[in-house]
């Protein structure tokens, strides 16, 4: 992608009786739902934008992630989920790609998925194997249940993630029979679709 390690940005401040922190004059289109945190696309100076979130009223701005660039250079990011104070992102940078759960109000992340591959195809992915994450949804405490596939092999893996990212593998088979469309985490659980019967496990706390 490019998924920034949380870099805390520096704002000028400003005088007068009304001062209001960053995070407060922090503007743009907001992505996160919660009251207390922000989450906003900022455009920069490479021709994309910087995702700068903080938590109300006062927490520090933090970069969680960035695109823009061109050729080889060129990063980009998605997020595809915010719940709470957490977002689920996936990027790509030079060959990678990386899906990963950011804590916005503290900076904290931790990963799902992470794909690598060097010039000429060797994988390069964590072990020399690289993962995808055909699915992965996030509860509003940051624990993530995610469909994985790993390189070299066509079976999806449904694993659970606990809040700092530790991660339990829960079942295993072919697409035709997890369907990665059933995943669903509702509160504390992850549930999904094997051979016509679903499943539901408690996530790592």
């Amino acid at each position: 992608m490019f998924l920034i390690a949380a870099v805390a940005l520096v704002v000028p401040g400003v005088s007068g009786a009304a001062r209001r922190s960053a995070c407060e004059r922090l503007r743009g289109v907001d992505l996160a739902p919660a009251r207390t945190i922000k989450l906003v696309a900022r455009v920069n100076e490479d021709k994309g934008t910087d995702l700068v979130g903080c938590a109300l009223p006062a927490g520090p701005l933090r970069m969680f992630a960035s695109s823009g660039g061109r050729g080889i250079a060129q990063r980009s990011y998605a997020v595809l989920q915010v719940a709470g104070a957490f977002v689920l992102l996936r990027g790509e940078y030079f060959g990678t790609s990386t899906v990963a759960v950011r804590n916005i109000r503290n900076g904290d992340s931790y990963e799902i998925a992470f794909k690598c591959t060097l010039p000429g195809g060797r994988d390069c992915g964590r072990g020399g194997r690289s993962s995808i994450a055909i699915k992965a949804v996030i509860n509003r405490r940051g624990q993530a249940v995610a469909a994985l596939r790993f390189a070299g092999s066509g079976a999806i893996r449904i694993s659970g993630f606990s809040r700092l990212g530790e991660r339990r593998d829960f079942d295993s088979g072919l697409p035709p029979k997890i369907p990665a469309a059933s995943l669903r985490i509702t509160a504390n659980k992850g549930s999904w679709s094997n051979a016509g019967r679903t499943y539901r496990a408690r996530l790592p706390e």
